[in-house]
């Protein structure tokens, strides 16, 4: 069940429910979208593949909760919202089949409504994925403020847990996965590890890639990828980049739309003008699809994730692990933990210029970045085929009842 498809939420369903399908699984993909919707094209095609076993349900955008409310009470009145109509999706699409396992690729919609109502499905078995619980963050380790009812929330996630009918909690975030184990015998059998899986394939040649998006192949490469909006850090990089102490080597390359009026007017200003026109600075203001991805992080001397104020993991962090590019991060979150944790790079409070400027001239130091490229015990995110594979097994093989399951 997947009720919107923004952001990461399309592909990450499409590349689930086709490792279900090449397993032999009958799927059924309740999701939340308008007909014409042009992020459903992939998982639709898979209607075509597998027409046995594949069917989806799609549900008018307009039925989905779209609460703008902030704080604790937005929280309370989306997660019910949520809890509600998942709750009446399993009525309506799951009744008289006791066979069918639930899964939710996305949890966080009403985690801690689960926790304190219970299962949306009734007596249905059910999995998930969870990526935004941070309550565990400071006792973690892991940078970041202190979440508003995190104590509260940290019983309802375990009374979440305790629930008979869950089979597993799957999540990308490290930190979590380690807390459950430490804290509690009863429930880390419940949790698993589930990072972000990278297929990138091949990489074509640094200077081919440089030389087809224009950079010069003298030169090293720091790459901001993504949805270029202020939290990505785009204004403390490039003033880092007009400082007198950047290297001169050092060109930037931003990569992706830009999705906010806050970065849409930095582009616009004078100075910023300048480093373009001197080619310090490339800017590819467009949708970036996913067969370009590998001239970028093949281009990549170093990889931009100094974001702010975002705790949460990062797809372009698992990316820069599995082509081996150094990041350049921030100190807080996930990132800076997980950068810090495997050697990934170099983090920095990036609130101030002279030290991303200082760690920038760290990482392009040639003994770092030989260490980087050279250390295979490297953290390295598992290839979606693995992943699918893993993904399957982990549903059907925590069941009582493993064969002719079917996945909804």
């Amino acid at each position: 069940m997947e009720p919107t498809l923004g952001g990461h939420h399309a592909p990450y369903l499409t590349w689930m429910v086709e490792g279900f399908l090449k397993q032999g699984i009958m799927v059924t993909a309740i999701v939340g979208s308008d007909h014409d919707d042009k992020r459903l094209q992939a998982l639709s095609e898979l209607t075509h593949g597998y027409p046995e076993l594949f069917k989806m349900i799609q549900i008018e955008s307009a039925g989905i909760p779209r609460s703008q409310r902030k704080g604790v009470p937005g929280l309370l009145v989306r997660e019910y919202a949520f809890w509600k109509l998942f709750k009446g999706w399993c009525e309506k699409y799951c009744e008289g089949k006791s066979d069918s396992i639930i899964f939710l690729p996305y949890a966080d919609y009403c985690l801690y409504a689960v926790g304190l109502l219970g299962s949306p499905f009734g007596k249905h078995r059910w999995a998930a994925l969870t990526m935004r619980p941070s309550f565990h963050y400071q006792e973690m380790g892991v940078i970041a403020p202190k979440p508003s009812l995190a104590q509260l929330k940290r019983r309802l996630f375990f009374r979440l847990l305790r629930q008979s009918q869950l089979i597993r909690l799957l999540s990308n975030d490290e930190p979590l996965v380690e807390y459950v184990s430490q804290v509690s015998d009863r429930a880390k059998g419940k949790v698993t590890l589930f990072p972000e899986p990278v297929d990138l394939g091949p990489l074509p040649s640094k200077i081919e890639s440089k030389r087809r998006l224009e950079l010069n192949v003298e030169h090293l490469t720091v790459l901001l990828y993504g949805a270029l909006t202020a939290r990505k850090g785009v204004s403390v990089l490039l003033r880092a980049a007009a400082s007198r102490e950047f290297p001169a080597n050092v060109d930037v390359l931003l990569a992706g739309r830009v999705s906010d009026e806050e970065t849409r007017k930095l582009l616009s200003l004078a100075w910023v003008g300048e480093l373009v026109a001197r080619g310090r600075l490339k800017i590819i203001d467009r949708f970036i699809s996913a067969a370009e991805e590998p001239v970028l992080f093949s281009a990549a001397d170093i990889v931009w994730l100094g974001y702010q104020g975002h705790y949460s993991s990062s797809g372009v962090l698992c990316q820069a692990a599995a082509t081996k590019r150094p990041v350049l991060a921030t100190n807080e979150g996930l990132i800076g933990w997980q950068t810090s944790r495997h050697g990934l790079g170099r983090t920095v409070d990036v609130s101030k210029v002279e030290d991303v400027v200082g760690a920038l001239i760290g990482l392009t130091e040639k003994s770092f970045a030989e260490l980087v490229n050279r250390d295979s015990s490297r953290w390295t995110p598992s290839r979606i085929s693995e992943v699918q594979a893993s993904l399957a097994d982990i549903l059907l093989t925590s069941t009582k009842s493993d064969y002719g399951a079917k996945v909804r």
